[in-house]
């Protein structure tokens, strides 16, 4: 047989003459020049060739030559009869590939206008030419099915996605494509002439020639192919708009976590060429390998070069190349930015950058139950590994490995990246989740190596493992890097200096990179002379430096050495006021901030010294987007062991959290106020206000420190010992819970940080519930805060601010009998109400007596009213906070059944044994519209959730929509066998679900009317049924005595809640979705945990509970009794 290595140079020279071909003169290592140019159109006659500069380089052919002459003895007909019998012997797979090309229309019509006036004369024609090469000469390793089943498929992926685009729209890459099939299948005319393959082969330059053209052949169509499938994979804007519109919305929590984000993150780098080069092949070949373990840990002591290396895979695999894997998503940790430091924000992030490079993943993942995101401990599985494997069934086999890089893993506050870790092992394990691949670094700490222990040994990989010598040349190639004209100067005291320094880097980038800034500054030039000068100072430091009397060497002596040079001894206090303000504060600061901080709670702040600090120590900080950042997490360990840095440099943690608070409670003293926004009236929502944002700049962002103030200055109180007790600071407290408190949660609520100020509140009252000398209203003061910012949190009246005092805080005066006195003090017109506590649902806040049988209650969407169906024909409006009766609307002439509002408050809908169905006036009392039509009482009725139209259900076993301002009734939805007892929308309103007292509960597609889903497993009539607020899920009650929660997609049960002792009457979810109540004819009613199923019974009713319902901000239940 003959050789089939490559060819190339002076045989691929003779080899293009003897085809009378001319080559192209430009460079090319590997493939035969002739047949490399896939640009233009190969067969333009030269007297037509566009002068354009992109003018075609493609070689010219000439006529095809004469056969190979055959051996002696052979005669034209034995050549045709062993070409027909070389046809006869063709694989199966040869066959089917040619079926499969006659259907290739869209491809055909590319090639066509390539080759006409050719001798192929048709496409049929090249593609015929390329599988009878591909064929032939596969053959030979026994791979001949492989590779036409290969190009099949391939051409079958290109000709589909031609199929399903226009052809007006172009598709990129296209065109070249052909124009490459056309060129190659040419070349192979030429070769081939009249001779038969076998006779073609067996010629060893035309051997080593044709199998080139088909490795390439094979080369692009696989690079095409799979372009097209990731095109296809990465078209996710629609179902992103589905995710955006559903209660998975907040998945993108920090767009910043990727490593290609610029702005509140620290810089991020490659590794200087030509270091680090043994473990980056080593990542790179576990993540394209499809049989290697999913997870590869990283590890390597601080300053090591973890973060870099990471980012080194993250760029390589994020290129447009195509290759074994592709970077999908990445989130880069770091303590000094919140939300980059918090395990709650990790998965989400990841699986919507995930979402955004596979369509396959974000289907699966649209699907995730929105209640996962307020679990960090779900996330690993609901969000990221479920997701997956749904989507795996979808993914096709050629697309690339999906690779997600997790870096400083360490670096997550409350060692929540050991559990992020130990969750992502036993949630993949080795099988599963095929074809996805995550890179974790982090420090050796003791319990993530313990976590990481079940990884195969050739996942994990130490830094700290290299050769000595391997890590010695990465720091004298990385020195060489960073200061360049030190290791070009021809002064051999500098080359020795450089060298000097690269042992005692002993291997740390940090040491290297912290001695390169010192030695030559960014942004600040030195001449050669100044750069050694400077190098040859830290060289001697280097030698002996003391820390009160000990010797260190290494990156403590260096940071050491950092500080003296750049603090004058007269201005060390205020400077390291300055750094330990730095490296203390939660979130980057600004200089305007930063000196505002550092001041204390003193009035006299210099940011002319706070930026002469910052630029002093330039070695160890830096700005970035105006705010200022540590270089490396090593300093913050340094400056703040006092073992490490010695009594004079060292930052003390407590004292400095100390000295933040107080500087939090001068600057929010001085700038909190009533009405921050200044607006005359609450009579508009935020939206509406006219130049929200700049009214919030003003008077927040733009007062220096006030932001970092408002945000942080319950975390630096709570890390505060409990035991010391400072009266100074307690007294503070208590001052600023007296009345400060409340413009303290205006604000946030400006800054979009209710959830943080409620959450800030909540841990204030616990830490002043340990503090021993804490006067004894602090923790109510703080209770009672916690409390309004909820409430008002979860309320309507949120989108507009100064609802906050009214009705939120009215509310709360009305309800809490702890609220400091200096709170209603400070309104002394609020409207006076007065109503009974109530503490996680215990005890009775209002009591509505109706003086008749209530059927149905529900809340108004503000929660400020109730309104209520009797057995007295009446529709009633109540109060909620006093229980006094508001309006009555009379007009009914049998008992009225269900009741509930309009998304707006203005109207309310009622439904009644007199068969109809009839709208109002909130406000008026005056009826509005009837809807006449049913045959049988009215059992149930709702408003959709824009208003437009009123779904009901009757005893005549019809569902009906009605449009609720013409009265017309737009939808009859028939399918039950007996009454209907309860219907209601979706919260898109485009379903409707009904419950029967045929067992069953229904969804039907509101547009349409048809059936879209079946719910069986009520054993008895179903009296009640709800969506969840995100449309996942159905709840029912049924005379079973049993709640079911059900799949509202799939319709598969998902739990069952029992508990009740006789019939369910009514169910409803909590507006959070994490909760179901249920009343019962046992005369309890029951709040369920859908997590766990766990209820919590509320007593008080003396006879059959008929109606539940949660108040908007899902603080209050109402519910209505015969009793």
């Amino acid at each position: 047989m003959p050789s089939k290595n490559w060819f190339h140079g002076q045989g691929a020279r003779r080899l293009l003459r003897s085809f009378s071909i001319k080559p192209d003169r430009s460079p090319s290592p590997i493939r035969p020049q002739s047949a490399a140019v896939i640009s233009g159109s190969p067969f333009v006659d030269d007297d037509n060739r566009d002068a354009s500069p992109r003018e075609s380089t493609t070689p010219e052919l000439a006529p095809a030559p004469a056969p190979i002459s055959n051996t002696p003895g052979d005669t034209p007909s034995k050549t045709s009869v062993e070409e027909i019998n070389a046809a006869q012997s063709h694989s199966r797979a040869y066959k089917n590939t040619m079926r499969v090309f006659k259907d290739h229309g869209q491809l055909a019509k590319r090639i066509e206008p390539l080759v006409w006036n050719t001798p192929l004369g048709t496409p049929m024609s090249v593609l015929i030419i390329i599988i009878d090469a591909v064929e032939a000469v596969n053959d030979a390793d026994g791979d001949a099915e492989t590779a036409l089943n290969n190009l099949s498929r391939r051409l079958s992926i290109v000709d589909k996605f031609l199929d399903s685009r226009p052809e007006s729209q172009p598709a990129e890459g296209i065109k070249e494509f052909a124009e490459f099939l056309v060129c190659e299948a040419r070349m192979l005319y030429e070769i081939k002439g009249m001779s038969t393959w076998k006779k073609v082969l067996q010629v060893d330059e035309r051997w080593q020639s044709v199998q080139y053209i088909v490795l390439m052949i094979d080369e692009k169509t696989k690079d095409l192919s799979i372009r097209i499938l990731l095109s296809i994979e990465r078209d996710t804007k629609t179902i992103l708009e589905r995710i955006s519109e559903s209660g998975l919305h907040g998945l993108m929590r920090v767009p910043s976590a990727a490593y290609m984000c610029i702005g509140d993150t620290p810089p991020r780098e490659k590794c200087t060429e030509g270091t680090r080069v043994d473990v980056l092949k080593r990542i790179c070949a576990w993540a394209t390998d499809p049989s290697s373990p999913p997870i590869f840990w990283l590890s390597g002591v601080a300053g090591t070069g973890k973060s870099t290396i990471a980012y080194t895979v993250c760029h390589h695999f994020d290129s447009d190349v195509v290759g074994g894997a592709r970077l999908c998503a990445s989130f880069i940790c770091s303590r000094q930015v919140k939300a980059l430091r918090q395990l709650q924000n990790i998965i989400p992030t990841l699986a919507y950058q995930l979402a955004r490079q596979s369509r396959s993943f974000a289907e699966a993942v649209v699907h995730a139950d929105p209640i996962t995101l307020y679990s960090s401990s779900e996330h690993v599985q609901m969000l990221l590994v479920t997701p997956w494997k749904q989507s795996m069934k979808d993914r096709r086999d050629e697309l690339p490995l999906s690779l997600i890089v997790i870096d400083a893993l360490d670096e997550i506050e409350y060692n929540g990246g050991e559990h992020l870790l130990r969750e992502l092992i036993d949630s993949t394990g080795n099988e599963g989740v095929q074809g996805l691949k995550i890179l974790v670094t982090s420090r050796p700490h003791p319990n993530i190596i313990a976590a990481t222990s079940s990884l195969p040994p050739d996942t994990r990989f130490h830094l700290e493992n290299i050769k000595y010598a391997d890590g010695t040349q990465d720091i004298r190639t990385f020195l060489a890097y960073r200061l360049p004209a030190l290791h070009a100067s021809p002064s051999h005291d500098y080359r020795q200096w450089l060298e000097e320094l690269v042992n005692l880097a002993s291997g740390s980038f940090i040491f290297a990179a912290t001695a390169a800034r010192l030695t030559s500054p960014p942004d600040v030039p030195f001449s050669v002379v100044e750069q050694a000068d400077r190098l040859s100072n830290v060289i001697r430091n280097q030698d002996m430096l003391s820390l009160d009397g000990e010797t260190a060497r290494g990156v403590d002596a260096l940071y050491k050495q950092v500080l003296n040079d750049a603090i004058p001894q007269r201005h060390r206090h205020s400077c390291l006021l300055i750094l330990h303000t730095v490296v203390c504060a939660l979130q980057p600061l600004n200089i305007a901030s930063l000196a505002e901080l550092a001041a204390g709670d003193s009035k006299t702040k210099d940011e002319e010294a706070a930026e002469l600090c910052v630029d002093a120590l330039h070695s160890v900080l830096y700005v970035r987007a105006k705010h200022v950042y540590i270089y490396h997490k090593s300093f913050s360990d340094f400056i703040l062991d006092e073992q490490r840095c010695g009594p004079k440099l060292a930052c003390n943690l407590n004292a400095q959290n100390t000295y933040l608070f107080r500087a939090c409670f001068r600057i929010m003293g001085a700038s909190l106020h009533f009405n921050m926004r200044g607006l005359p009236s609450s009579s508009n929502s935020d939206p509406e206000v006219r130049d929200l944002e700049h009214a919030v700049k003003k008077h927040i962002l733009d007062v220096p420190g006030l932001e970092y103030a408002c945000r942080y200055w319950t975390s630096h109180l709570v890390k505060l010992p409990t035991n010391s007790g400072d009266p100074q600071l307690l007294n503070a407290l208590w001052e600023f819970g007296q009345e400060k408190v409340l413009f303290w949660i205006e604000a946030m609520t400006l800054l979009g940080a209710s959830e943080e100020c409620r959450d800030g509140a909540n841990a204030v009252k616990e830490w002043a519930d340990t503090v021993p000398k804490a006067k004894t209203g602090l923790k109510a003061t703080f209770d009672a805060a916690s409390s309004l910012s909820m409430s008002f949190l979860q309320n309507v009246a949120w989108q507009s601010t100064p609802h906050l005092y009214i009705p939120s805080l009215i509310a709360e005066f009305a309800t809490n009998p702890n609220i400091p006195s200096q709170w209603k003090g400070s309104f002394p017109g609020a409207p006076q109400r007065r109503c009974a506590p109530m503490s996680k649902y215990r005890g009775i806040s209002t009591r509505i007596d109706a003086r008749g049988l209530i059927n149905a209650v529900a809340f108004s969407p503000d929660g400020t009213r109730v309104v209520s169906g009797l057995y007295d024909e009446s529709v009633r409006i109540w109060d909620a906070s006093t229980g006094e009766q508001v309006q009555m609307l009379d007009g009914h002439t049998y008992s009225v059944t269900s009741v509930a509002f309009s998304p707006d408050g203005t109207r309310v809908v009622s439904g009644s044994d007199d068969k109809s169905v009839r709208i109002w006036d909130a406000s008026t009392r005056q009826q509005v519209r009837m809807l006449d039509g049913h045959m049988s009482s009215v059992t149930s009725v709702a408003f959709s959730p824009d208003g437009t139209c009123v779904v009901s259900g009757s005893d005549d076993k019809s569902v009906r929509i009605w449009d609720a301002s013409t009265g017309q009734q737009v939808q009859m939805l028939y399918g039950h066998t007996d009454s209907v007892r309860s219907v209601a929308f979706s919260p898109d309103g485009t379903c409707v679900v009904s419950g029967s007292d045929d067992k069953s509960v229904q969804i039907w597609d509101a547009l349409t009317g048809e059936k879209m889903q079946g719910l069986y497993g009520h054993t008895d009539s179903v009296t009640s049924v709800a969506f969840s607020p995100d449309g996942t899920r159905v709840v029912s009650g049924s005379d079973d005595k049993s709640v079911q929660i059900w799949d509202a997609l799939t319709g598969e049960k998902m739990r069952g809640l029992y508990g009740h002792t006789d019939s369910v009457t009514s169910v409803a979810f909590s507006p959070d979705g994490t909760r179901v109540v249920s009343g019962s004819d046992d005369k309890s009613v029951q709040i369920w945990d859908t997590r766990t199923s766990e209820a919590q019974e509320l007593d008080g009713h003396t006879d059959s509970v008929t109606s539940v319902a949660f108040s908007p901000s899902g603080t209050r239940i109402i519910s209505s009794s015969f009793d």
